[in-house]
């Protein structure tokens, strides 16, 4: 079965800091990964946001509960999951 671009951001994200180009990179030059992207993170639950630490909120994907972190390094937004 193939994997969705959700599944492949969420694989992708687990693994550490990635911005949108390197998420392209990583998963065979998709280019419509950063829709993809920025659609999945309007699932966030922002309940629990603490902007201190770079926590946006919660992720419920395929069963599995993920927090989501952002952060902007030169003008250019970073995300990473870890897995609860």
């Amino acid at each position: 079965m193939k994997e969705t671009h959700n599944q492949k951001i969420v694989k992708t994200l687990k693994k550490g800091w990635f911005c949108y180009g390197k998420l392209i990179a990583e998963n065979e030059y998709a280019s419509s990964i950063p829709r993809s992207t920025a659609k999945l993170r309007e699932k966030v639950d922002t309940s629990e946001k603490n902007i201190d630490i770079g926590l946006i909120g919660i992720l419920k994907f395929d069963g599995k509960t993920y927090k989501w972190f952002e952060k902007i390094i030169n003008q250019v937004k970073y995300f990473k999951l870890i897995e609860l």
